[in-house]
This record gives structure tokens, sequence and C-alpha cells, in this order.
């Protein structure tokens, strides 16, 4: 029989992540159980309904693994919508370009806002990749 050794710090991120996942499920059902009980409070039958579903599909189906694929497929979104916007930015500086040089002043300043707007959301949606990622 072949033994397999791990590299601690390979076990403690493997570890670390699969308590994130679990803490993940508890934190969802607990918010779940929280709204609940709000909705018991105020007897809105319908949303008791779909909040107890909801707790009864985490408490089945929350996982290590679903936590790890459902972020997967986060990292995943982000990277496109990333791509998509930095797409949108050059086109729109290739715009720009155009504009300044048939001297066009109004066109390039609304442009140059769109630049600025497109970045601010790049910008926020590389944050969110890098929370992901951490």
């Amino acid at each position: 029989m072949k033994k397999r050794y791990f590299s601690p710090i390979i076990l403690l991120s493997v570890m670390s992540f699969q308590a994130a996942a679990v803490e993940d499920c508890a934190s969802n059902q607990e918010a779940v159980q929280r709204e609940l009980h709000i909705a018991q409070q105020y007897s809105n039958t319908g949303k008791v309904a779909g909040l107890q579903e909801a707790l009864n599909d985490i408490q089945r189906h929350c996982t290590s693994a679903t936590v790890q694929q459902d972020t997967a497929r986060d990292i995943r979104k982000l990277n496109e919508k990333i791509r998509d916007k930095e797409r949108d930015i050059a086109e729109l500086e290739r715009e720009l370009r155009r504009s300044k040089a048939d001297e066009d002043h109004r066109k390039t300043i609304k442009l140059e806002h769109k630049i600025y707007n497109k970045r601010m959301d790049l910008q926020e949606l590389k944050q969110e990749l890098a929370s992901l990622n951490s």
C-alpha cells in the first residue's frame, strides 16, 4: 500500500476552507431561522412556508462541496463580468480618441464620463473578486 504524505500547509488550507464552508452553511441557516421567527411572529404563513422550505434545503444540501462549487461559479461569473467591462472600456477609449480627433467636445466629455463610470464598476468587481479569493 502506498503511503501519502500531505504538506501541513495544504492540510491547514483544506481544513480552513471546510471550516469556512461549514460556517457559511451555519450562517445561512441562522439567517433563515431569524427570518422564519419574524415571519411566525407576524403570522405570515406564505413566508413561513417558503422559509421552512429554504431551511430544509440548507440542512439537506449545504456542504463544503456545494459551497466550494458556488464560490467557483461566482468567481467565473465575476471574471466574465470583468472581461466584459474591460472590453467596454477599450471600445469607449477608441471612440474617445476618434471624438478628440474630430474635436467633438460634447461627445468627448460624455465618453470620458462613461469611461470613468465603467472603471469604477470594474474596480468594484475586482474588489468583489478579491474578497471571494481570500
